[in-house]
């Protein structure tokens, strides 16, 4: 048997694009509204190999934000996985509070095309559609287009899909399953952004 030019190798192999994040910057979407949201004393306080959260810093205004993909995305000519790119901001070095909302960051590429931008969180065999309009962003990445949909969703929402044992994520036509580990990547990133609680001295 003959081997496989390098050329049709390279096709075969699927990749993950860069990741591209939107700018840190102050918004109010970020303000502490959490009042009686409590984080889960269960959830992973380590984070699962291949899954370190990102840490982007405005040093002029002060704001730091955090990140971690889960699914990274695979692109080949035939194959199309979304990249979903959970984040969260806030003033300073550590958070004083836990955040109002969290973003998530959904890309596909061409040729592709969404059949809609709803949004679709699956939890232990239930359904339900998130009722946010997200930034829709078309842009030119290398050698393709890229469709950036951001959304900002309610921290309890995102910490109640973290807690689920079979979770999945759908946009339009898009469906993407979430493993253990990536859900465990998601805890790490909602314990980060949220303060630890004061505890009582002597």
């Amino acid at each position: 048997m003959r081997p496989l030019p390098l050329a049709v190798l390279g096709l075969l192999t699927a990749c993950a694009p860069s990741l591209q994040l939107p700018a840190v910057t102050p918004d109010e979407r970020w303000a502490d509204s959490t009042a009686g949201w409590a984080l889960p004393a269960t959830f992973a306080s380590a984070s699962p190999y291949g899954y370190a959260l990102r840490r982007d810093q405005d040093r002029a205004r002060n704001h730091t934000r955090l990140a971690v993909t889960t699914p990274r995305g695979v692109y080949t000519g035939w194959v199309q996985r979304p990249q979903i790119t959970f984040y969260a901001q806030f003033e300073g070095t550590t958070p004083r509070h836990a955040p109002a909302t969290i973003g998530l960051l959904f890309r596909t590429l061409e040729p592709e095309a969404l059949s809609s931008t709803w949004l679709v969180l699956g939890c232990r065999g239930t359904a339900d559609t998130v009722t946010v309009v997200p930034r829709s962003v078309a842009q030119r990445t290398g050698s393709t287009s890229s469709h950036f949909l951001t959304y900002h969703l309610p921290l309890a929402a995102v910490a109640h899909f973290a807690t689920c044992t079979e979770a999945s994520l759908a946009v339009g036509q898009l469906h993407e399953q979430f493993f253990p580990d990536q859900l465990a990547a998601l805890q790490v990133l909602l314990r980060a952004v949220t303060p630890r609680p004061l505890t009582a001295g002597p």
